[in-house]
């Protein structure tokens, strides 16, 4: 008896960090299919509404914003936020069937929603592309500079948005200039935790968060990393990453 039972807590032992790797691997695979969806969405309505369609993400400078003009209901959706900072993205535009020249009707497709907990977006796909960048080089999210934020009732806000923009044909477009964008965007995705500050009540501070990558440096890896990629003719995305040999 005592035999069998040293025989399987070894065999525990070393079956756990496998097991904990499919958990990983699949949490990873699911926010990676979940992004690819959601891009695809944002692209067949861009199509569908003949209108130029934007993956916006939450700003990772959110908690220096200055909204004390907006509502209470621009409020409590704006400290909602605070707590998706690198893992929140809705599906937005400017404009609809319709509207006339230099009129705009802003709205939201979706929902924010948020990726898989135990994944986040890697901080670099944040940081905006250099004025002289070189076409054909890869981009993270490139910076869309206004939007009817948190909601398509609250005024305009003149602030720098991530996003993925799609044009009326589908292809990535500059989301400033509105003109075709020459390079591919690259979304990486990290394995870890988004640590929010919050006060004693467990509300939302206004800080940034803590990011804890497990383990670091995965989201750029040789042997574990998971890219999504979007093709700046077709805008269509992809999932990267490391072959099994």
């Amino acid at each position: 008896m005592l035999t069998v039972v040293v025989i399987i807590s070894i065999l525990a032992g070393v079956s756990l960090p496998a097991v904990r790797g499919l958990a990983h691997g699949h949490v990873m695979t699911s926010a990676s299919q979940q992004l690819l969806d959601d891009l695809a969405l944002a692209r067949r309505m861009a199509i569908s509404s003949r209108t130029s369609v934007f993956v916006v993400f939450v700003p990772t400078n959110l908690y220096s914003m200055n909204l004390s003009s907006g509502t209470a209901g621009d409020a409590s959706a704006f400290h909602q936020l605070w707590g998706k900072t690198y893992t929140s993205y809705a599906l937005y535009a400017d404009r609809m069937i319709g509207d006339q020249p230099g009129q705009s009707t802003p709205r939201y497709f979706t929902e924010w929603k948020t990726l898989p907990e135990g994944v986040f977006i890697a901080p670099l796909a944040y940081v905006p592309p250099p004025a002289n960048y070189k076409s054909g080089v890869d981009l993270g999210l490139t910076v869309k500079p206004t939007a009817a934020f948190p909601l398509t009732t609250s005024a305009t806000v003149a602030w720098n948005f991530p996003c993925v923009a799609f044009d009326y044909t589908g292809e990535l477009i500059d989301p400033v200039f509105l003109t075709p964008l020459r390079s591919d965007q690259v979304i990486p995705l990290d394995r870890g935790s988004v640590f929010y500050q919050r006060d004693a009540n467990g509300n939302f501070l206004n800080a940034p968060p803590d990011l804890v990558e497990t383990p670091k440096g995965n989201a750029y890896s040789p042997a574990s990393y998971i890219h999504v990629r979007v093709n700046h003719l077709t805008g269509r995305a992809r999932i990267e990453q490391p072959i099994i040999q």
